[in-house]
């Protein structure tokens, strides 16, 4: 989901894990440069030039790595000198703005309302933002594996003091040795991020993929023999070369990427608009619901991926099923990849009508891309599908789907599911929600009982004429032939006359496998979008087409004594009209329906 047109797409597991808390925000240089503080680059190169340091130039054009180049610094003029040299680059000056780092602490929030920030920068920018910000410095880093949380910021690599005040002692991890200190030799660096990794969801910010503490966080985060790991580590960065996406997967870290410009604003703007919907869930609800009411092809791809994400959590479905206005069943159509990915066709049964693509109208934003016009067109399996399982909602079996597919009665809806199908019910009289059944021989039973509440209920929302009727028919198509009976009932009925002849239990069960039933289906040739106008402006075809139909006898024949039919109902001549009507070998359209329900066809 992007809470931007052009920013980075967020994927669904992070934007939950965030929800509730479960996120660790590890913070880089990039971080804090846009307040206007130094890149490890040009603070390296500051205080070289500072001091005249020649050898440590000389290191720097050789291209040694940073951390190297601080460890020559230290050699030639002092630790305290260079602790000193540290300070006056960052801790002198206002800081530009504190926005990012004000919207960041939003966002790191964990359940107990305290940020949960690692940072590898020294300057102390968290802090200016909010009052209530906690330093914690090594040696006091938390014990994560004893469960002890985070309330704060952790300085990973120190905290920027004034080496001028005696009570404040400089520990900075800058230099390789510091490095290797930390993550190697005495290694408590490595076991606190191991710690984090097994514990959160991880996400660098303000890292370049060359950083010099990337190496060594990443070491520290590598997995661990033995332990399974239920959330990748993510990172934002941009696609300045061509490689900055393959490069952090060959790193073990999910890129999310987004187009860069001098400021980043793609990123930042993104993280504004996270921490604003952090910050207030409840009204950005609000705010996502307002589009929903709205038709989707008049909205943008990302504003539909914005409901999308909205009916992929329990909470957000209950919303969107409780809101008054309810959004059209036109929703039906972005929900459902099988309608997204339907292949282009015009738009209207006209000869000259111009040629549509679903994609357009109902499309999201992080679709897989679409094939070209040529090549047949199939549903990707990564599409997102709202309509189905997901991790989040529980135990139920990953298949269970409101399309249908394995969904049988005795396994319950998962809440968030439920939602979706009482609001289906809710909207149940649009010709958009028949158009959508259509498709599908028989969607999950608990979708339908809300239709059938209104169909069939005294206390039942009224519907139109035309979807009362057409719905009727539809429900009682399932109910005749129940789908663990539609293959092997015919045989069924053969087995019980081998075994008891005609008798009146026999005749009845026969009486079953003949009746005659409608069958809907969606119009052949049906343009890829569907009908949005009311009932008395549609022709019966714009919806779906009706034909009878009845069960497979798979070629077989049986001749029905009179008598039987006399013994298995007296008093009703059905079994007698059935068998006739199931006896006709053409089985033409269901016309004389079509006209009782939509005036003709």
């Amino acid at each position: 989901m992007r809470f931007v047109e052009n920013g980075p797409s967020l994927p669904a597991h992070l934007l939950q894990e965030q929800s509730q808390g479960n996120v660790i925000f590890f913070c880089g240089a990039g971080v804090s440069m846009p307040a206007g503080l130094d890149s490890f680059w040009a603070l390296t190169n500051r205080i070289i030039d500072t001091l005249d340091a020649t050898k440590a130039r000389k290191a720097l054009a050789d291209k040694e790595s940073f951390d190297r180049v601080f460890n020559v610094l230290v050699r030639e003029f002092g630790r305290e000198e260079i602790d000193s040299q540290i300070y006056a680059a960052l801790g002198a000056g206002k800081p530009r703005t504190l926005k990012h780092h004000r919207d960041i602490l939003a966002l790191s929030r964990g359940a107990s309302g305290n940020p949960q920030i690692v940072t590898t920068n020294f300057d102390r920018l968290f802090e200016q933002v909010g009052r209530d910000v906690r330093p914690i410095v090594p040696p006091g880093l938390p014990d994560v594996e004893l469960n002890q949380p985070i309330r704060g910021v952790v300085y990973l690599h120190g905290r920027l003091v004034d080496p001028r005040q005696p009570e404040e002692i400089p520990s900075y991890v800058i230099g390789s040795s510091d490095f290797g200190r930390a993550y190697l030799a005495e290694g408590w660096a490595t076991r606190f991020v191991k710690a984090l990794r097994e514990k959160y969801t991880i996400v660098l910010l303000g890292y370049s993929a060359d950083d010099p503490p990337m190496r060594y966080l990443l070491e520290g985060l590598n997995v661990r023999a033995g332990v399974i790991y239920q959330s990748p580590i993510y990172v934002f960065t941009d696609r300045s070369t061509d490689d900055a996406e393959e490069i952090w997967q060959d790193r073990g870290v999910t890129p999310i990427c987004y187009t860069p410009d001098k400021t980043h604003s793609a990123l930042w703007r993104t993280i504004a608009g996270w921490a604003k919907a952090a910050r207030s869930p409840d009204r950005w609800t609000d705010e996502v619901l307002a589009l929903a009411r709205r038709s989707p092809a008049d909205l943008k791809p990302f504003q539909r991926g914005q409901v999308v994400q909205l009916v992929s959590t329990t909470k957000g479905a209950k919303a969107f099923a409780d809101a008054d206005p309810a959004p059209s069943a036109e929703w039906l159509s972005v929900f459902d990849p099988n309608v997204r990915y339907l292949a282009p066709g015009q738009e209207s049964r006209n000869n000259d009508a111009k040629e549509i693509d679903p994609q357009d109208f109902y499309g999201l934003d992080d679709d897989p891309l679409r094939p070209s016009p040529n090549e047949r067109r199939t549903v990707p399996e990564n599409a997102r599908n709202p309509l189905a399982w997901q991790k989040g909602d529980g135990v139920q079996p990953e298949r269970m789907t409101l399309q249908g597919g394995s969904a049988l009665w005795h396994y319950p809806l998962p809440d968030r599911l439920h939602h979706l199908a009482r609001w289906f019910g809710t909207q149940s009289h649009e010709p958009a929600a028949l158009w959508w059944a259509s498709a599908y021989y028989r969607p999950n039973p608990h979708l339908l009982w809300f239709v059938s509440n209104r169909v069939r209920s005294r206390y039942g929302k009224e519907m139109p004429p035309t979807a009362q009727t057409l719905w009727s028919l539809y429900l009682e198509a399932l109910d005749m032939l129940p789908e663990e009976e539609r293959s092997d009932r015919w045989f069924a009925f053969e087995g019980m006359l081998k075994r008891s002849g005609w008798t009146p239990a026999v005749a009845r069960f026969f009486e079953r496998c003949v009746t005659p039933f409608v069958e809907i289906s969606r119009p052949f040739m049906s343009p890829p979008r569907p009908p949005l106008e009311d009932w008395d402006q549609l022709r019966l075809r714009d919806v779906v087409d009706l034909k009878v139909a009845s069960l497979d006898r798979h070629n077989h024949d049986v001749k029905c004594p009179p008598e039987a039919l006399a013994a298995g109902r007296p008093d009703h001549p059905g079994i007698a009209r059935a068998h006739l009507c199931a006896a006709r070998r053409n089985r033409r359209p269901f016309l004389a329906s079509a006209h009782v329900v939509a005036g003709g066809g």
